[in-house]
This record gives structure tokens, sequence and C-alpha cells, in this order.
């Protein structure tokens, strides 16, 4: 009965490890889509919380310490960019409208990149003055069809790299559908 005992303790202890080495406190918690008109991206379920938007914003989500913060915001363009006008001078803009519209921003950097889903986008990390010190900004600025949608993922500096890999999580699981016309969709 005892080497019965130890041996099924074993062998939950033994899986256990091996589960908790597959998806150990350091993995991704379980997630959520987010999903406002044609943008949707993975965000954590837990401390997570999604509030509504207003205006060009489509959502906030904050975690429930409000230490962090990702913002949704969709512009219209008008024209709508060609896949060939999105290039390092559209970069180079997205960085100056920050310089421009963020009081105290400061350190911006605005770089094209290419994301595995949406194509060419754009990186901009810079910091600005906040009501609890300075926060650490990145953003990542999509051009899709007729608008243009910024995913922008705040945090006090001195706490942003407990939240840098939910903002990962967030800027590469993001997708943009085309209207069916088009042929796009989720």
């Amino acid at each position: 009965m005892f080497i019965r005992t130890s041996a099924a303790l074993l062998a939950v202890a033994l899986t256990t490890g091996v589960v908790h080495a597959q998806g150990g406190r350091n993995s991704t918690p379980p997630g959520k889509t987010f999903k406002a008109a044609e943008l949707m991206f993975e965000y954590p379920t837990r401390d997570w919380e999604v509030l509504s938007g207003a205006g060009t914003v489509l959502g906030t989500l904050t975690t429930r310490r409000f230490d962090a913060l990702i913002v949704v915001d969709r512009a219209k363009l008008d024209p709508p960019l060609a896949a060939d006008e999105i290039t390092e001078l559209f970069a180079e803009l997205e960085g100056d409208r920050i310089k421009e519209q963020v009081p105290g921003a400061s350190g911006v950097t605005a770089a094209l990149t290419t994301h595995p889903v949406l194509g060419k986008v754009v990186r901009v990390e810079f910091t600005r003055p906040a009501a609890a010190g300075t926060e650490r900004v990145r953003q990542l600025t999509v051009p899709a069809g007729s608008y243009i949608y910024r995913i922008v993922c705040s945090a006090r500096t001195a706490d942003f790299s407990k939240h840098e890999a939910t903002f990962e999580r967030v800027m590469t699981s993001a997708k943009v559908a085309m209207p069916a016309t088009t042929g796009g969709a989720w």
C-alpha cells in the first residue's frame, strides 16, 4: 500500500513538475481578445480590465492597480495610404506628431518595422511627464486601409519592465480585419 501510494504521489509530483515547467510562473497568463472596429489583439485576463472608449478612442485597458494603461485609438485617413506610402518618412512624421501633441515628450524614437501579420507598421517609444512621475510609452502605429490605429502602452518608468511582456503580447497579436469587400477577415 505504501509503495502504491508513494508511486501515485511521485507520478502526481512529476506530472505537476512537467506541467509547471511547460507553463510555469514566467509563461504568458491566459488571455482574452480585445475587439473594436476592425482591430483585435490578445491581453491577459489576470489583473487587466477593459474600459469603454469615446470619440476616436476605441477602448482603454488598465491594470486593477492602475499602474499601466493600453489606449486604442483610430483616426480616419483621407485619402487612405497605399502600401508604398508607408515609408521611413511616414515613421518620421509619426514621431513629429508625438513631439507636437504630447507635452513634455522626450527621447522620441519612431521606426518603421514589419509586423508578422500587419505588414509595415511604426513603433514609437518616448517618455512623458505624468501625475505620478515620468511614464514610458511604447506605441504601435498601424495604417490599415482608410484608418490609422494606434495602440499606446504606458506605465510609470519604474514599473514599465513589469508590464513589458504584456505590451509586447498586445502588439505582436494585433490584427486588423479588412472590410468584406476586400476579402479580408479575422
